[in-house]
């Protein structure tokens, strides 16, 4: 049986760094673009994702932060994973509705 969890730390333009623990994470990366080779992300779910998470404006922080919240979890079937596919997005245009991927 797959747990399919984990905590999770996106990394995003600025740079910031947002930490939750979800299931189902895979669903952020949306569409694979052939053109590019790169995941074109869910600008919904990333925003649904993360909106309410805490963010961190250096990364050992953001690190430290997901390594306690990850004590909270008997198991995490990935464990605690730093997401770096989206560091080019602006995520406060995401969160304003701005769906258009800020690169």
């Amino acid at each position: 049986m797959s747990a399919d969890n984990g905590v999770y730390i996106l990394h995003t333009k600025g740079p910031e760094f947002r930490v939750a623990y979800h299931q189902a994470i895979d669903n952020i990366y949306g569409n694979f673009n052939d053109d590019t080779g790169h995941w074109d992300g869910d600008p919904y779910k990333i925003v649904e994702y993360f909106e309410k998470a805490p963010v961190f404006l250096d990364i050992n922080s953001a690190w430290d932060y997901a390594e306690k919240l990850a004590e909270n979890y008997d198991y995490l079937e990935y464990g605690v994973c730093q997401i770096n596919d989206f560091n080019d997005f602006d995520f406060g245009s995401l969160n304003n509705g701005d769906v258009a991927l800020s690169v």
